[in-house]
């Protein structure tokens, strides 16, 4: 689980705050398993991973060494976000065969985030709850997470990796042949916000993580990077991004 620890010193609480795929090194984590298998053929599975939307710090004393751990989770965004990072990754480099989220739902009766001794625990699911009481989300509505894996899922079925773009230090893009012969890019930073410039022939879509789309017929658009993934689809793999 992406959420590394910030502090763990003899007379302070542990302290755990969720992070981007980047920021984890799962890359790094997943290429230390296979040097473990030593060119073995066996596949690689990530059985259980997410992030918690808890808004407010989760706080519990840890049975096992007397310490408070305080957990903070994510933002709807976020998830939506790094859920979308992981995914585009392990499926343009081939390192893991497959992921599971977890969880589909989440657990809690109580949806409003506040804080109580089971906020972390209950708020990794991509919808929300059966229970809407008392103003709570609707029952089984989308998390901004459910439409991000929907968009991810409609763009990129049937696509194979191509290349990966250099766009510099802080951009992640990853360019992918669609099963029509058409090309899509998808691109994040590690946080910071850019503005840039795509260029390609013909016509150029432009879709937020979400799959709200903007169509340029000039060839050229206007982009807003950020570590939200946009999708960027043309006709031609000659896309060039300043």
């Amino acid at each position: 689980y992406p959420y590394p620890e910030t502090t763990n010193s003899w007379n302070n609480p542990r302290k755990f705050a969720f992070v981007s795929p980047e920021e984890f090194e799962y890359s790094a984590r997943i290429q230390s398993v296979r040097d473990r298998l030593k060119g073995n053929n066996k596949e690689i599975w990530i059985t259980e991973t997410g992030w918690a939307t808890n808004a407010v710090p989760d706080s519990k004393v840890d049975p096992d060494d007397g310490k408070t751990h305080i957990i903070t989770g994510v933002t709807d965004a976020e998830q939506a976000a790094y859920i979308v990072q992981l995914y585009t990754w392990a499926l343009a480099t081939k390192a893991v065969d497959r992921i599971f989220l977890y969880e589909f739902m989440n657990n809690c009766d109580d949806q409003t985030l506040t804080w109580s001794e089971s906020a972390h625990g209950n708020n990794w699911g991509l919808i929300h709850n059966w229970n809407n009481s008392d103003g709570q989300p609707m029952a089984y509505s989308a998390k901004l997470g459910y439409v991000s894996v929907c968009a991810f899922s409609s763009k990129l079925s049937g696509a194979s990796y191509k290349t990966t773009l250099n766009l510099g230090s802080g951009v992640s893009a990853y360019q992918f042949t669609k099963s029509d012969g058409s090309f899509i890019t998808v691109i994040w930073t590690d946080g910071s916000v850019k503005n840039a410039t795509a260029t390609g022939s013909g016509k150029i879509t432009v879709s937020d993580m979400y799959g709200n789309a903007t169509a340029y017929n000039g060839g050229t658009a206007a982009l807003t990077l950020s570590e939200a993934p946009i999708y960027i689809e043309s006709a031609s793999s000659t896309l060039s991004i300043s």
